[in-house]
């Protein structure tokens, strides 16, 4: 509770106190602290997070690059319908909320009478982790991982590029296994990169290059998902929609 004290009728001072404690930050900046606290509490309690991060006090993931590129689309910087849309898919990917079959289905069961991925045809149910593992994609995506790769490399500074080739960064983000790339995929897919991912890196790069490697990874990774992975999946989706007989008035 915010209480005013000492008023007059010619100037109002007043002492804000916090649990019986005073304050010495204004106003408005407190009431922007408890919000931002009590909203932060309430995200990291949602069933998603909770799966995500079932730890209170450690982390699985380094959020540094999922908060840094929401900042960065919102407000004054998102202008277009394009960027709007965009940004939405962006958040859709961290709750597992993309449209996919599976979530179609949920939905609307009287119209997506299937889940089955319509890209591998593999008679697998399309979820949002089975994109990063679908073998209709998984070609498409080791082009993606070596184009991440080779964007981020290239902000290094000279020293570094031969200090540290691209497939040795390439074997600390994705790892040796197919297992491994389908998890880091999976991360890269909501904008996370795993903590242990960054312990790996931090032993090949200093900690401001390893954050800018990082930034970019997961930028690059993302938008290419987005703009490749995505609209294929997407277009085979509208496809089986038009044999069904689907249409946006039926939607």
């Amino acid at each position: 509770m915010i209480q005013a004290e000492k008023v007059s009728c010619k100037e109002i001072e007043y002492c804000l106190e916090w649990e019986n404690r005073r304050t010495d930050i204004p106003a408005r900046l407190l009431c922007k602290l408890i919000t931002n606290t009590r909203l932060g509490a309430e995200w990291r309690e949602t069933k998603t997070i909770r799966s995500l991060e079932p730890e209170t006090e450690i982390t699985i993931y380094d959020w540094t690059q999922f908060w840094k590129r929401l900042k960065m689309t919102k407000g004054v910087y998102c202008t277009t319908r394009k960027s709007s849309t965009r940004r939405s898919a962006f958040i859709k990917c961290i709750i597992e909320k993309l449209p996919t079959l599976e979530e179609l289905n949920r939905r609307r069961p009287d119209i997506y009478t299937t889940t089955e991925c319509q890209v591998c045809q593999d008679k697998v149910k399309e979820t949002q982790s089975h994109l990063a593992s679908c073998k209709g994609q998984i070609n498409l995506w080791k082009r993606i991982q070596k184009v991440t790769i080779a964007t981020a490399w290239k902000g290094l500074r000279e020293e570094e590029k031969t200090r540290t080739p691209p497939y040795v960064l390439y074997t600390a983000l994705f790892g040796k296994t197919e297992a491994e790339e389908v998890e880091m995929r999976e991360a890269l897919i909501k904008g996370l990169i795993p903590k242990k991912t960054q312990d790996r890196l931090a032993q090949l790069l200093n900690t401001k290059t390893r954050q800018q490697f990082a930034n970019t990874v997961a930028r690059t990774a993302w938008d290419t998902f987005y703009e490749q992975v995505w609209r294929i999946r997407c277009s085979k989706v509208n496809e089986w929609e038009k044999r069904e007989g689907i249409t946006n008035r039926v939607k």
